[in-house]
């Protein structure tokens, strides 16, 4: 799939801003075809293959990312939500981060925040794990404890995980992709960190109110943030292994790269799907047969 996409990448014209070529050679023009046709087979099979009606579909999402225990997650009109209270949090903080730096401008950010800013970032990471490692220790009967987990500490905890995410993300995916990369810090004061920071612990609290419309709605977003985070990864990898970094000047010349990163991201889903399945026998959730 590599090989097929490195020529269809270079052959389409619009790619290399150094080297541009012409569209031009019979054995290359329907290799855009071949890529959305691989793209559409792959989806079908996850699509035939998974739960039915929407909710089914984002539930198998969230079956191959998230333990999916119903005690630690939320609920909405009688259904346990795709992801636990843990990956809610983070996969919709990984959106209200996304909105954040294209409203403030800095989606073209290719610099990490100053050394002070990582600190706070590094401690959002500590309090993530010291969370989760918490809540873990809860499946075993009489396994000591640090306090008592609950769904508040892990939307929150997640949610701030979720900044690390994007911040991550944005500034690696804008080094390996733009052909110019924007010499501009993503977080460049406690400012812009404390502006974040009130807009997704406002969206936990929103959350945790545990409106059943609003917990459908976060539910959505954070599965399509998974589908989004994962497209995102895989199309950086796929940069990086076709050797082809910082040849891109817009998101039309970068669409092979998406389309193979949306690719590999639902073959990720449908692998982890398969394995889950394989060993629990049941699509509920949680590790039981």
């Amino acid at each position: 799939m590599f090989e097929l996409l490195a020529a269809a990448d270079i052959m389409a014209g619009m790619t290399d801003p150094i080297n541009p070529q012409a569209e031009n050679k019979p054995a290359f023009q329907y290799l855009h075809y071949l890529i959305l046709l691989a793209a559409g087979v792959v989806l079908g099979i996850w699509l035939a293959k998974t739960p039915q009606g929407f909710l089914g579909k984002a539930d198998a999402i969230g079956y191959a990312v998230c333990h999916q225990i119903e005690e630690r997650s939320f609920s909405f009109f009688g259904h346990v939500s795709p992801m636990c209270a843990r990956c809610t949090g983070m996969y919709t903080g990984v959106l209200v981060a996304a909105g954040f730096y294209f409203l403030s401008r800095k989606r073209g950010a290719a610099q990490f925040p100053p050394g002070r800013i990582n600190a706070v970032l590094i401690l959002f990471a500590l309090l993530w794990g010291l969370d989760g490692f918490n809540s873990y220790l809860h499946l075993f009967p009489n396994a000591p404890h640090v306090f008592p987990p609950s769904n508040i500490n892990r939307m929150i905890t997640g949610s701030l995980m979720g900044i690390n995410l994007m911040t991550l993300l944005l500034v690696g995916f804008n080094q390996v992709v733009w052909f110019e990369p924007r010499e501009k810090r993503v977080l460049a004061s406690f400012k812009e960190l404390g502006i974040l920071l009130l807009s997704v612990l406002a969206t936990d609290v929103i959350v945790l109110l545990d409106l059943e419309v609003v917990v459908l709605a976060a539910s959505i977003l954070s599965i399509l943030s998974v589908v989004y985070l994962l497209t995102m990864v895989y199309s950086m990898a796929a940069v990086l292994i076709l050797k082809r970094e910082n040849r891109y000047a817009s998101w039309w010349s970068l669409r092979y790269m998406l389309l193979a990163g949306f690719i590999l991201a639902f073959m990720q889903i449908g692998a982890l799907d398969w394995i889950r399945f394989a060993l629990t026998h049941t699509w509920d959730g949680g590790f039981g047969y």
